[in-house]
């Protein structure tokens, strides 16, 4: 397990394990409220164009002249919709893929989560994470790791968070994300891990 592929270059690089501290970051973070309707505009209009790209090229009888429907209120930030600040919310955080597969699958979630943590109560944010109850299937995923508990994994992967990602106080399970496992298996056919 490991590596990652360079985004300008599109190299692998199968010994690449770190996030930059510095600079900008694929990881989307967290916006303020002053740019708010211009970014999420952005984005939409962004999103409904993939939607529609994608729509238009898995389906070739569909004509270009169809839209993804837009409605007035779109843009709003509501109050089911605000998530920076209302604190008094419980997030979960859902995914398929756990450290040390060093997927986007596995990273984007874990940073997703860390950055929705911050300065939120104990308990507020959990990721949901597979742990592969079949040794076997850790061994060919995991490699070197050598993991016999959850709690040996989640070590691991407060250790990443706190060392490679700089955020030691998201990564503490006393006051930071928590982390929550379900039981999984890897299967190779799929290259994917799957909730038993």
């Amino acid at each position: 397990g490991g590596g990652c592929k360079h985004l300008q270059t599109g190299r692998f690089h199968a010994d690449l394990d770190d996030v930059r501290p510095d600079g900008s970051y694929i990881y989307e973070e967290l916006m303020d409220y002053v740019d708010a309707p211009e970014k999420i505009d952005q984005r939409r209009y962004r999103k409904r164009d993939r939607m529609r790209d994608a729509a238009y090229s898995a389906i070739p009888s569909l004509d270009m002249k169809g839209e993804i429907p837009h409605y007035d209120d779109d843009d709003d930030i509501t109050y089911e919709s605000d998530l920076l600040s209302r604190t008094d919310r419980k997030f979960y955080i859902v995914t398929t893929a756990s450290l040390p597969w060093m997927t986007g699958t596995a990273v984007n979630p874990l940073l997703r989560a860390a950055y929705l943590a911050r300065g939120r109560p104990k308990g507020s944010v959990t990721l949901v994470i597979p742990w592969l109850s079949n040794e076997e299937d850790r061994k060919q995923l995991y490699g070197k790791y050598d993991f016999k508990t959850p709690d040996d994994q989640e070590a691991h992967v407060r250790q990443w968070l706190r060392e490679k990602a700089h955020m030691p106080e998201e990564a503490d399970p006393q006051t930071g994300l928590q982390i929550l496992w379900y039981d999984s298996r890897y299967h190779t056919i799929f290259k994917s891990i799957f909730s038993v």
